[in-house]
């Protein structure tokens, strides 16, 4: 989608949705680490339309000096759930990135 295609659509979304805003800025500046397993199960099984699916990620959101470990999971026949739990933004994408790739010192 362009820009001006985007910008055409966004008054038929004012009754449905809200631009968050924080100290002013509308722009949410976060990274996320998606984790998975070797063969990409969770990512594929999403990609397929499993009814049966996990998300596992770590958010940092960069403005507010916040970061989450978070958990989705979607069954069947049930309602969406998840948990998170608050880490140090020290702890955050670089740290688990650097454990993953094996730069990690400790």
């Amino acid at each position: 989608m362009n820009e001006c295609h985007l910008l055409s659509v966004l008054p038929d979304l004012s009754e449905t949705y809200r631009l968050l805003v924080i100290e002013g800025d509308g722009r949410g500046h976060y990274q996320t680490l998606y984790f998975d397993t070797s063969d990409f199960a969770f990512f594929r099984r999403h990609q397929s339309g499993g009814r049966n699916r996990f998300k596992v990620r770590s958010r940092s959101y960069v403005d507010t000096n916040l970061s989450f470990l978070e958990v989705k999971k979607r069954f069947a026949r049930t309602a969406p759930s998840s948990a998170a739990c608050r880490h140090p933004i020290s702890d955050g994408f670089a740290r688990w990135r650097d454990r993953l790739s094996g730069s990690d010192a400790s």
